[in-house]
């Protein structure tokens, strides 16, 4: 392991290049016990996964030198404010490897330590990495509100003879104000209640469907392939808590569907299109050129 520090820039044989705030841990003291490799899960810094596997190299001295491996040193820190969220201290059984629990937060920034402790010569320097967790897929254990597969999962839907879980996503992809349609006309193939994503495409993914098309040529958090949900998707989220005022609310802070309408995929005549009202689950029927909210979804298929 070579390492060479200048400045705040740290230069090793893991990273090319890493720019670091604070080099103490990199500096304090003098230790005969060799600062161990971190490797987290086997993949890119930039995907870590919410339940990672910490993995050091083996236990080494400076110089060949002679001592045991007494115990291993091993902490994750939230740096967004610096909370230590997993932490095994002196962990005499799990000495190069340990699995992370419970689960970290979705796209989320941490710093992950570890350092090991020999028996006589005491312990190592710390050896930080940071990582920034995926948003982790979508299961039969994801909990309403949980960020799952780009946005967060919000309960399921059968259409076209398959069932669906249902991703809402972010309320900062949203439109505050779209238009159904440029023009009070009629749009065919959105007549499906229930399958938002065959109303969307291709019969709204076009300018003159200014809603369906937002949600159409949204890529979040790495997807492409969002649309305007139907009617009874939508009905889904209230009834699952959705709404700011719905019982149960499993969304996180900032996220829940205000008390106003949101746009559906679903035409209704040749003036309006369908809505629902998260003020108290209250499917309306509006005018297609007047701007109401809209919140973008995708599915997995179950």
């Amino acid at each position: 392991m070579a390492i060479k520090i200048t400045g705040t820039t740290v230069v090793s044989d893991t990273r090319d290049l890493e720019n670091i705030s604070n080099i103490s841990d990199f500096v304090q003291g003098v230790s005969f016990v060799e600062p161990p490799q971190l490797y987290i899960d086997g993949v890119t810094i930039d995907d870590v996964s919410t339940e990672p596997t910490l993995v050091t190299d083996g236990f080494s001295i400076f110089g060949g030198g002679s001592d045991t491996h007494a115990s291993t040193d091993w902490e994750v820190v939230r740096t967004s404010d610096s909370t230590t969220v997993f932490s095994s201290i002196g962990d005499t059984t799990n000495l190069t490897s340990i699995t992370v629990s419970p689960a970290l937060d979705g796209d989320e920034e941490y710093l992950f330590r570890v350092r090991h402790n020999g028996t006589s010569l005491g312990a190592s320097e710390y050896r930080e990495v940071t990582g920034v967790t995926e948003i982790p897929p979508v299961s039969s254990t994801t909990a309403l509100g949980d960020p799952a597969s780009g946005g967060f999962y919000m309960g399921t839907i059968c259409a076209a003879g398959t069932c669906y879980y249902l991703i809402v996503a972010p309320n900062s992809s949203g439109c505050a104000c779209c238009q159904w349609k440029t023009s009070r006309s009629s749009t065919s193939g959105t007549e499906d209640d229930f399958d938002g994503y065959a109303n969307t495409y291709p019969a709204l993914a076009n300018s003159t469907h200014p809603a369906g098309n937002w949600t159409a040529t949204r890529t979040i958090n790495g997807f492409s392939d969002w649309y305007l949900p139907a009617i009874e998707e939508l009905s889904v989220f209230y009834v699952n808590g959705g709404g700011a005022t719905a019982p149960g609310d499993p969304l996180p802070a900032g996220e829940d569907f205000a008390d106003t309408n949101y746009w559906s995929s679903r035409d209704y005549n040749t003036e309006r299109a369908r809505a629902l009202g998260f003020n108290e689950n209250c499917p309306n029927t509006l005018l297609k050129d007047l701007c109401y909210k809209v919140r973008a979804v995708r599915r997995v298929p179950i």
